[in-house]
């Protein structure tokens, strides 16, 4: 590197630690210290290698960046800062409301590609991201820093092995080793050394240097590129077997670098500084500067090279290019025996994948029972196996999402409810990305598998997740409506679907609108609000009640969030009681929902369901009827409701 452009890159990264610090000195919080320790790596990053549009933020043929240890986001705002992507004074707002600038970082941000804090979930979203571009046969490439402490989350590991799987040379991955954790040195709270031999015996090439030395980052990341270059010509979308590895850039820093007081002092991983020691810091900072100045002009060179970086991308797809429209005609191949949601779900996959080619499908090992296998027969290229690794497969899809795919996230209701909720809060829910969650073998109907596989939760979980839209389908025709829609909406989705075979309810020619109920059956004495497996119990049961006198409206809310409080409100209104049905618990699914919807006006509701209590093992109608979800148990808890028994 010549001397003028090292000096440049010192000067800017040396303006970055000042950010930093007046960022978390403004915003009395927040993480200096492995901020520090990155100044030069992200420095380099920006300014070197990451390609950017500034007149296109979003332009699909730019490379991507995660910041996995997010709590050092102060680090990225900096060189943006610098680059002139938001006025630097905008640095003071870091962390306080109403500011741009999140304690972690918020996917709205410019330059950012994916929310992060919750550490290890960034480096799963950038392999989702790396996918998508082997997909589209784009010559891009997604980098991500990591602490080393985060190294002892399970996802990493999770992730860095579907890379490797993947062949995902076009991922390279930074890990800021500066030794240094909250409880203190990373060896003594639970050590991950050694860091190269682990990711070698994972299948990554690895590379190590000093994460202050731009000589040595330059020849580090010239050889990256070398690889990149002798291997792209021989990449295509459905052969990975021709590509190189994943790359691992190990960097050994030091924490709190360059003020005095801070190096290699675990206090202040997450403290800010006092007015005493801001300024200590700052007369450090400074008087690098000034050391720096002697060269000739160097504050305006390096000015004018941060705020010229840009690159002229040429765009050839846009991001989230779906045929929406294309399937009003679409002739769904139903059946009138009873089947499988589940079935019904991985049938729609294959049968829509062709109008939309952006449609991506996960699984974690499980594609036989969850019937993704049948989208995979078809579609083999753009079936995404993680493995037994669900938190992974949530941040893979997030990656995917943020890269312009729409994926469909695939696993047992349990499995991608309860062990991978966090990230489906914090990587799509909070990040407002259009993944879709098919979770399969919902509910006590599991059967045999009992307690630990019946996940009588998941719709509590969800519903408590901003942004979330629930579907519970009922039959086949609903199904394969409900997979449509979700395609076609822009955003996050969780569906529903049963390892049961349901009985077909609806005809051909139903019409599926999210967020409208359907009334099945009117009636002015009752009304029976049901969803998904209960459907068909919900219209047994009112046709045994109308035979004792009692004439029940039954409605099916296929779409739990956002529920249709209009048809909820005016059966209350109507017919002045209300029961709820639903194979899950009776805490935050349906009936809650519904009892939420008419608080102000309040009716008596009486809630159908799982009371509380964990399953058991035994086949699924036995379950069903010892739980008290069949028409029969309906009509005696309607009887004894009404006062009419």
């Amino acid at each position: 590197m010549q001397a003028e452009q090292k000096n440049i890159l010192k000067y800017i990264a040396n303006e970055v630690r000042k950010h930093i610090i007046e960022g978390t000195f403004n915003a009395k919080s927040g993480h200096p210290g492995g901020s520090l320790s990155i100044a030069e790596v992200i420095t380099y990053l920006y300014m070197c290698k990451i390609r950017i549009d500034k007149n296109n933020f979003d332009n699909p043929n730019r490379d991507r960046f995660v910041l996995s240890k997010g709590h050092c986001v102060p680090a990225v705002y900096g060189i943006l800062a610098e680059m002139g992507i938001f006025p630097k004074e905008d640095i003071k707002t870091l962390r306080q409301i109403g500011s741009k600038l999140q304690g972690h970082p918020s996917i709205n941000f410019p330059c950012i590609d994916m929310a992060s804090g919750s550490l290890g979930q960034g480096f799963s979203s950038a392999v989702g991201m790396a996918i998508a571009g082997k997909l589209d046969n784009k010559q891009y490439n997604v980098y991500a820093v990591l602490g080393d402490g985060e190294l002892q989350e399970g996802i990493v590991w999770e992730a860095a092995m579907l890379a490797s799987h993947r062949n995902l040379d076009n991922l390279i991955i930074i890990v800021d080793n500066n030794g240094l954790q909250i409880d203190g040195p990373i060896d003594k709270v639970c050590s991950p050394y050694p860091i190269d031999e682990k990711f070698k015996a994972f299948g990554w090439n690895v590379l190590t240097c000093d994460g202050h030395d731009f000589d040595e980052l330059e020849k580090i990341f010239s050889e990256i590129d070398k690889f990149s270059e002798q291997n792209f010509e021989d990449k295509t979308n459905q052969n990975y077997s021709n590509s190189t590895k994943p790359t691992v850039v190990i960097i050994k820093t030091v924490k709190g670098k360059d003020v005095s007081f801070m190096e290699n002092n675990v206090d202040w991983h997450g403290a800010a500084p006092n007015k005493e020691q801001y300024d200590i810091a700052m007369s450090d900072l400074n008087l690098i500067s000034e050391n720096l100045e002697k060269h000739k002009d160097l504050s305006q060179k390096a000015q004018e090279f941060a705020t010229k970086i840009s690159y002229n991308l040429k765009e050839t797809v846009n991001i989230n290019n779906s045929t929406s429209g294309k399937l009003v005609q679409f002739d769904l191949q139903i059946t009138d025996k009873p089947k499988a949601t589940r079935e019904s779900y991985g049938e729609s996959l294959r049968d829509f994948a062709e109008f939309y080619p952006d449609l991506v499908v996960l699984d974690a090992d499980l594609s036989a029972a969850t019937k993704t296998n049948i989208f995979k027969k078809k579609y083999p290229e753009r079936h995404i196996n993680c493995g037994i690794a669900e938190q992974n497969l949530m941040g893979v899809a997030a990656g995917l999402a943020a890269a312009g795919k729409i994926p469909f996230a695939s696993s047992f209701a349990m499995f991608a409810t309860g062990r991978a909720y966090e990230i489906i809060r914090n990587s799509i829910g909070y990040t407002k990305l259009n993944v879709k969650i098919g979770a399969t073998h919902a509910g006590i109907s599991v059967g045999e598998d009992g307690a630990s596989h019946q996940c009588n939760e998941d719709i509590a979980l969800m519903r408590t997740i901003p942004n979330m839209v629930i579907i519970n389908p009922c039959d086949d025709i609903e199904t394969k409506l409900a997979v449509r829609v979700a395609l076609d909406y822009n955003g996050a989705v969780y569906m529903r679907f049963g390892r049961f075979a349901s009985a077909q309810i609806n005809k051909p020619d139903y019409k599926f609108e999210l967020g409208k109920g359907v009334t099945l059956k009117d009636g002015d004495d009752i009304t029976i609000i049901s969803t998904g497996l209960m459907v068909k119990q919900a219209l047994l049961a009112s046709e045994i009640l109308s035979k004792k006198g009692v004439n029940a409206r039954v409605i099916n809310i296929h779409t739990i969030k956002p529920l249709d409080t209009t048809l909820i409100k005016k059966a209350a209104s109507e017919t002045k009681k209300l029961v709820t049905v639903e194979e899950h618990s009776i805490i935050g699914g349906l009936g809650s929902a519904v009892i939420e919807a008419i608080s102000e006006n309040p009716v008596p509701v009486k809630r159908i369901g799982i009371n509380d209590v964990y399953g058991y093992s035994g086949n699924a109608a036995d379950l069903l009827k010892a739980f008290g979800l069949t028409s029969e148990s309906i009509v005696n808890t309607v009887l004894d409701f009404a006062g009419n028994t």
